[in-house]
């Protein structure tokens, strides 16, 4: 992770132009995934981030590819990857951008807009469970306001049980807890 003089702006290149240039790894649980430019998080921990995905939620992701960038910038209708952090280029960055190329689907994820090991996992496990949440789907019950409103479908019972567990978490005898 060395980081270049700042003199001069950064290089941008159109997504394709990345994915040509740039190899990809495959973790132990099939996930594709490639690094490319100044990142801000260590390769190893990029590897061990994507490895803890488990192989059924991994399963989903076939024909998927994760980017970890410095920056995903939107210019007009455009997208366009920045090579390195640039502050003239923050204000258009964004988050993460998912481009259909060919018929694969990659995820190029900035990096350097968030400058920490915990915000760049949360924003890959995110993108993670979208996909994973549209291969696999979503019970009823869970888009609808109140569980109760599918009966039979068990989800009342998981609210029941779950609510249960919350009340006796909230009834345990605290006053052996010593704070140090």
């Amino acid at each position: 992770m060395l980081f270049m003089s700042q003199a001069a702006p950064a290089i941008t290149r159109p997504p394709a132009e990345v994915v040509r240039h740039t190899p990809v790894s495959q973790a132990p649980n099939g996930i594709c995934y490639a690094v490319a430019g100044e990142v801000s998080v260590r390769e190893a921990d990029l590897q061990r981030m994507v490895a803890a995905v488990p192989d059924a939620a991994a399963a989903a992701l076939d024909r998927k590819a994760y980017y970890f960038v410095p920056l995903t910038v939107n210019q007009g209708d455009d997208t366009v990857i920045a090579d390195r952090y640039d502050v003239s280029l923050s204000d258009n960055a964004v988050c993460h951008r998912n481009l259909e190329l060919g018929d694969s689907q990659c995820v190029f994820i900035s990096t350097r807009l968030m400058d920490d090991k915990f915000s760049v996992a949360f924003e890959f496990y995110i993108n993670v469970g979208h996909a994973v949440v549209d291969r696999a789907g979503v019970a009823r019950c869970l888009g609808s306001a109140q569980a109760g409103d599918h009966p039979g479908s068990g989800c009342g019972e998981v609210q029941e049980r779950i609510s249960h567990r919350q009340l006796r978490r909230r009834d345990f005898d605290l006053s052996a807890v010593v704070v140090y």
